[in-house]
């Protein structure tokens, strides 16, 4: 189940009931193209501005609306969520609204968007990322029924499975070996895409996708010998460099045709059993660009971190973890030591930091040895690795230029104080980004530690 965003700070209950009946009346049985109804999502609107800047003005301020402009609101609320153009605008107690892509929106700083399984607007971090609910059972079955009497359908059927590289799960239908074509395996990823975050789409979304993803098993079908010549080039390359390694095997080749131009060489990814991102036992891939030739682009890369692996044992690690990481989870609420334990076992985990609007949320995850951050939701702080971007920061260019080779916190605010070096600051108008020079410590994450200096 998913944790409602308004579990505390709510507003007095007898006025939130006289809201919603506002609402109620104003928009009628009208529903979203989500399926939640619109009096709903106006009244999780109203508790979230409550939330944010304090029940008792919201209160008076959502009150004081006629049922005209409650039709008003709704109309503004609909273009901004759903792609029908339209600014940002404010809501009744003055918090800001606008739109984050299809079906995606905030408030203030908390992104919100919906769960086609679960009626209302939910905060985008309490939001399932793993494509399921009846959203995935709908695909599926709209992908049976347009294979149903098609040549295409004898490749099979598709099943969802997960990746954790580069810092991210990746989720994609895959299917089984297609022996025509090598023993390929045909994959379509389900990540979030310009379409929407998954469990938030729309039945016409899915059936879109239902549809591509037949026309990617009929362009396999049809061109199963030309892609069976760079599969079994790749395949050939990647059995020679896992026999060279301990530890390594190879494991399958995968092909993903969404963006394939026709007549054109395919991208492929070759996927080996190794030592992954979390130095531990898992799934390393290689890409191999349509331009280039599969028996010269599979190597070594990302398949030597045993050595590295058995280095960091020796110091009494079993990783490192960057400055901006290791400055958030210092001052989350669940505290440094929880968070490297969990990252013992997992490849992500949240950190939850204090704020005076509630609690901002970010990332930690492991990429190539190091645990990173980045923003989950955390409003106007946008964190990537050792990359920061400030929304609605004006400051002049010299100003900006005196601030290399500063400390990071010098230059704003944060709810966590990072010391990391400014390398570069560029006002974008909007928004400034900060790029910086992050340095990192071991850790023993199974013990919960960081050490402040190489141990002996």
């Amino acid at each position: 189940m998913i944790s409602s965003f308004c579990e505390h700070n709510q507003p007095d209950e007898v006025r939130s009931e006289r809201v919603r009946s506002l609402l109620e009346h104003a928009v009628g049985e009208a529903r979203t193209p989500t399926g939640t109804p619109v009096w709903r999502a106006l009244h999780d609107l109203f508790l979230t501005e409550a939330r944010l800047r304090g029940a008792g003005l919201v209160e008076e301020a959502w009150l004081g609306l006629d049922r005209p402009a409650v039709r008003r609101l709704a109309a503004r609320f609909d273009r901004l969520f759903f792609g029908r153009g339209g600014r940002r605008c404010r809501l009744p107690g003055g918090a800001l609204m606008g739109s984050v892509g299809p079906s995606v929106g905030f408030v203030d700083d908390q992104t919100l968007s919906f769960d086609v399984d679960e009626p209302g607007l939910h905060r985008t971090q309490d939001l399932p990322k793993r494509p399921g609910g009846s959203n995935l059972s709908l695909l599926l079955r709209e992908v049976d029924l347009l294979c149903r009497d098609r040549p295409c359908g004898a490749i099979g059927r598709p099943a969802l499975v997960e990746r954790f590289i580069a810092g991210n799960w990746r989720y994609c239908l895959q299917w089984p070996p297609f022996a025509p074509a090598g023993g390929v395996l045909l994959v379509h990823s389900l990540n979030s895409t310009s379409r929407g975050i998954f469990c938030a789409l729309t039945a016409g979304e899915v059936e879109t996708i239902a549809a591509d993803v037949v026309d990617e098993m009929a362009d396999l079908w049809t061109n199963d010998r030309v892609i069976a010549a760079r599969v079994c080039e790749a395949s050939d390359a990647a059995r020679r460099v896992a026999t060279t390694l301990d530890g390594v095997r190879f494991r399958c080749v995968t092909v993903q045709l969404n963006d394939h131009v026709p007549f054109s060489p395919v991208e492929l990814c070759v996927e080996f059993d190794a030592i992954d991102d979390a130095l531990r036992q898992g799934t390393v891939m290689q890409v191999i660009r349509s331009a280039q030739a599969p028996g010269k682009a599979v190597g070594m890369h990302g398949l030597l971190r045993s050595l590295e692996l058995e280095t960091l044992r020796h110091a009494g690690a079993d990783g490192r973890i960057d400055e901006m990481a290791l400055s958030i989870a210092l001052v989350s609420t669940d505290g440094l030591s929880s968070l490297l334990v969990r990252l013992a076992e997992k490849y992500e985990v949240f950190a939850d930091v204090a704020v005076p609007s509630g609690l901002q949320r970010y990332k930690l995850f492991w990429c190539d040895g190091i645990i990173h951050a980045s923003s989950w939701d955390a409003g106007r702080l946008h964190v990537w690795k050792n990359e920061i971007r400030v929304e609605g920061e004006q400051m002049p260019a010299t100003v900006l230029a005196a601030l290399r080779g500063k400390p990071l916190y010098r230059l704003f605010d944060s709810p966590f104080r990072c010391s990391a070096l400014i390398r570069s600051a560029i006002d974008y108008g909007t928004f400034i980004a900060v790029e910086t020079e992050v340095g990192s410590q071991l850790v023993n994450c199974v013990e919960g530690k960081v050490f402040t200096r190489s141990p002996s």
